[in-house]
Parts: C-alpha cells; sequence; structure tokens
C-alpha cells in the first residue's frame, strides 16, 4: 500500500471540490487548554451531526441539548461550514477521509512528540460515531 503525504491528501480533497482546511482541530478551543497544561496535546474531529453520525440522539435525549452550535461556534459562521464539509466528506468519500484522517493523526504524533507532549485524539466532539469497527 502506498502512503501519501498529508499534503497529497489534502490536494485530492480540494479538487474534488470539498472546502475543508484539516480534520483534526489542535488547541483552537478552550476544551484542550487545560490538557496543554498537562502536557498533552489533543486533536478534536468536529463534524455536524446528522441522523446518521448521531443515530441514537433522540432516544439519548441530546438532540435539542447539542453542542454543535455552542462556544465560538454560536458565533462564527466559517466554524459551522467547515464541519458540514467535513461531514459531506466522511459521507460521500469515506476511504480518502480516513486516509486524511491517518495522516492528520500521524501529524499530531510527530507534533506532540517533537513538544514533548502526549498525544490525544477525540474523535467525536461533536458526533456520535462508533469507530470500533
Amino acid at each position: 500500500m502506498t502512503i501519501r503525504s498529508k499534503a497529497a491528501i489534502v490536494r485530492e480533497v480540494k479538487s474534488l471540490g470539498y472546502k475543508v482546511g484539516g480534520l483534526l482541530s489542535v488547541g483552537s478551543d478552550a476544551k484542550t487548554a487545560k490538557g496543554v497544561k498537562k502536557g498533552y496535546m489533543t486533536g478534536i474531529l468536529y463534524m455536524m451531526p446528522t441522523d446518521q453520525l448521531c443515530p441514537m440522539s433522540i432516544e439519548a435525549g441530546c438532540r435539542e441539548a447539542c453542542l454543535v452550535s455552542a462556544g465560538r461556534a454560536a458565533f462564527t459562521p466559517g466554524i459551522g461550514e467547515a464541519r458540514a464539509e467535513r461531514t459531506r466528506l466522511f459521507t460521500e468519500n469515506r476511504p480518502l477521509f480516513l486516509e486524511w484522517l491517518c495522516a492528520e493523526i500521524d501529524s499530531l504524533k510527530r507534533k506532540a512528540d517533537k513538544n514533548g507532549m502526549i498525544p490525544v485524539v477525540r474523535l467525536n466532539g461533536t458526533s456520535d460515531i462508533d469507530w470500533s469497527n
């Protein structure tokens, strides 16, 4: 299997018309600030919750209280647009999405190692995907 660079993957994503700058948010929110102080570098995947990505949200009672539009997302339209594009890529081109996600996790690991930190990944920032498969 050929392993492509993150840059090559991003070029393909953009050539297909997806407007996604990246998949993992690293150090860009209040959730991870406390972890940085304790030596953790956290990458969080934020997407738009949908019936497909959050199939149990009605039963769990979290659909109405969903945090997808809380925090900076409440007043920064670009955040919701980026989440929607990540979700679109995940739904329409899962192999490409997963290839990019693996490249981003690898990049996070290298950056954390370089800075003497522990890499941490949270894949369900605003979704409820069963990643076990």
